[in-house]
């Protein structure tokens, strides 16, 4: 039975990767990520397509963990509001070579492209700059429009309504 198992197997079109037939009893091997047991010429098949190693990104801090690991992760997460550990963190850094801001998972694919000089860089005889009009920064003006549009300082939509509705009355 085990034999035809494993021919069956090996003509499945490359679904599975078996290493050798089974020709005695096979070892359980235990999944390393939620326990289940498989046995042994199975287990990379089994580690491939396992949910439980899959990853995806707490919704706190954007780390990435197992499904088995991120429940447990987002409860004591230090950016978690309810957790006992709450650290209350930034959620936007500033980019180190035009100086806007991002959140902290945009910042590195952000810095790996940016080649705009940073504000405090930039000389102010020979680049023409300017201040945001939100928050009063200086900045040169290729990169002033860019930062207008993500500033932390700009209004936003009910900030514009309230203001506009002040103006009327």
């Amino acid at each position: 039975l085990e034999d035809e198992l494993y021919n069956h197997q090996k003509s499945c079109a490359g679904k599975y990767i078996v290493d050798s037939p089974p020709t005695k009893p096979s070892v359980v091997i235990q999944c390393r990520h939620y326990g289940k047991e498989c046995p042994e010429y199975e287990i990379r098949n089994h580690n491939k397509s396992c949910l439980a190693s899959r990853q995806r990104p707490c919704i706190h801090c954007n780390r990435k963990y197992t499904l088995v690991e991120i429940e447990r992760h987002e409860k004591a997460c230090p950016y978690n509001p309810s957790s006992e550990s709450y650290k209350p963190g930034p959620t936007q850094q500033q980019c180190k070579h035009c100086g806007q801001q991002y959140l902290l998972n945009q910042i590195d694919s952000h810095e790996k492209v940016c080649e705009t000089p940073i504000r405090s860089q930039v000389d102010s005889k020979s680049v023409p700059s300017g201040n945001c009009t939100h928050c009063g920064q200086k900045y040169s003006l290729t990169a002033m429009s860019a930062h207008e549009k993500s500033c932390s300082q700009r209004p936003t939509l009910m900030t514009k309504f309230l203001r506009f509705f002040k103006i009327r009355s």
